[in-house]
């Protein structure tokens, strides 16, 4: 008796367990990606055009780097370096802007970093930054 209401017990779980499948109407939505976009505005601070500026160069680095929360991995989306005569850069009112759009940025599942440096002679600067989740264009003040 005791074997018949085992396995009846046993049969009834069984077949509960078997009916209960998951939902796949529940499953969440995948997140939305949206466009952001970084814009580097690129300036000499103070007028080199003069002789004593003559032979000086400047170098200039920009990168954009994409990070997956979860993994920690990294994607480069941009990375990037030129070197001008110091001479060359223009002044604030003439700035060199160089504008990158990344698409599909799903802010809940990454993060966007943003950095700038530059070098003239022995004088080097860099920054880096995050590119905060509510903002669809970042604008980069990079000061020469």
């Amino acid at each position: 008796m005791q074997s018949k209401l085992t396995r009846a017990c046993t049969a009834a779980v069984l077949a509960v367990l078997i009916s209960c499948d998951k939902d796949k109407d529940n499953v969440a939505p995948a997140p939305v990606g949206v466009d952001k976009v970084v814009r580097f505005e690129i300036f000499a601070t103070k007028d080199y055009t003069t002789h004593y500026y003559a032979d000086y160069d400047a170098k200039v680095s920009l990168w954009i780097v994409r990070t997956d929360k979860a993994t920690m991995k990294e994607i480069v989306v941009l990375d990037t370096t030129f070197t001008r005569p110091l001479k060359a850069f223009p002044l604030e009112a003439d700035k060199l802007v160089i504008s990158k759009k990344i698409t599909g940025v799903a802010d809940q599942n990454e993060w966007i970093g943003v950095g700038s440096g530059t070098r003239m002679g022995a004088e080097a600067y860099s920054s880096y930054e995050s590119f905060p989740a509510d903002v669809r264009e970042k604008r980069v003040e990079v000061k020469l």
